[in-house]
C-alpha cells in the first residue's frame, strides 16, 4: 500500500483546498448572520454548506485519496456512494451552521 504515489504535492493541494473552502464558507456564514431576508439568509447558509461541507472537508478528502494506491490491484470508486458521502458532507454541515450561524444579532 502506498499512501503518497503521486507525490507529497498532492497532500499540500489536498491542505490549500481544505483551506480556501473553510474559508470562503466561513465568509459566506458572516454574511449569513447579517442578511435580513430569511431567504438570504438561507442562500448564504447553502453557499457556506457547500463550502465547507463540499469542498472543505469532502472533496479535500477526496484529492488526499487520489494518492492512494494498491499495487497489483486497481482502486476504484463507487460513485452512489461517493455521491452520497458528498450530499452528507454538505447536510451535515448546513445543519451544523443553521444552528450557529442561522440567527442575527
Amino acid at each position: 500500500m502506498e499512501h503518497f504515489a503521486l507525490g507529497h504535492w498532492l497532500l499540500v493541494l489536498a491542505y490549500l483546498t481544505s483551506v480556501v473552502g473553510c474559508a470562503l464558507g466561513l465568509a459566506c456564514a458572516v454574511q449569513a448572520r447579517h442578511a435580513a431576508d430569511p431567504r438570504r439568509r438561507v442562500r448564504w447558509l447553502v453557499l457556506a454548506a457547500i463550502s465547507i461541507g463540499g469542498v472543505g472537508i469532502w472533496l479535500m478528502h477526496f484529492v488526499a485519496m487520489l494518492g492512494f494506491s494498491t499495487p497489483g490491484m486497481p482502486v476504484r470508486y463507487d460513485i452512489f456512494r461517493t455521491v452520497l458521502s458528498a450530499v452528507l458532507s454538505v447536510t451535515a454541515v448546513f445543519a451544523g451552521l443553521v444552528v450557529a450561524a442561522g440567527r442575527a444579532k
